[in-house]
């Protein structure tokens, strides 16, 4: 064997590991845990938000909202005990092809409805109470701290 050859095999190597290394990384966002913790924060934004909004008076009455969050959030810890019954790495990715990941998602999409539902619903209702604008929502919205209604 060469010392040319000896080189194109290490090169070789090095290529391969490097490859496999890079499909890890890729994949390590779409594992479970990592997508089970996007969800949580946004159920958590969005459970803050609907209570900021209700706690103000803001949502009108007569819509069932806590429903739907209830069964978000129900859905949501099924999700997370599948999630974090994975403790190792092998069961991560395993957990990922079973399609762990996906449902995680689904529901993180649902999550998003929802939400995007209530700023609907307070944006109406605060364009019709107070004449607030779509910007001044944008900032209460960005800064849930902010007192609403605005004064």
């Amino acid at each position: 064997m060469s010392s040319q050859d000896a080189f194109n095999y290490a090169i070789g190597v090095l290529a391969c590991l490097s490859a496999l290394v890079s499909v890890v990384l890729y994949y390590q966002t779409y594992l479970p845990i990592t997508q089970m913790k996007a969800l949580d924060e946004l159920l958590n934004d969005t459970r803050n938000l609907y209570m900021r909004a209700k706690e103000d008076g803001v949502l009108p009455h007569g819509i069932a909202f806590t429903g739907n969050l209830e069964e978000l959030e129900l859905e949501s810890d099924e999700l997370r005990e599948q999630a974090y019954k994975a403790t190792t790495q092998l069961e991560e990715y395993s957990a990922l092809l079973q399609g762990l990941s996906r449902k995680i998602m689904r529901t993180a999409g649902s999550v998003k409805r929802f939400r995007a539902y209530v700023i609907d619903i307070l944006h109406r209702q605060l364009v019709k109470s107070k004449g607030v604008s779509r910007e001044d929502l944008a900032v209460l919205l960005l800064h849930i701290d902010v007192q609403w209604p605005p004064a």
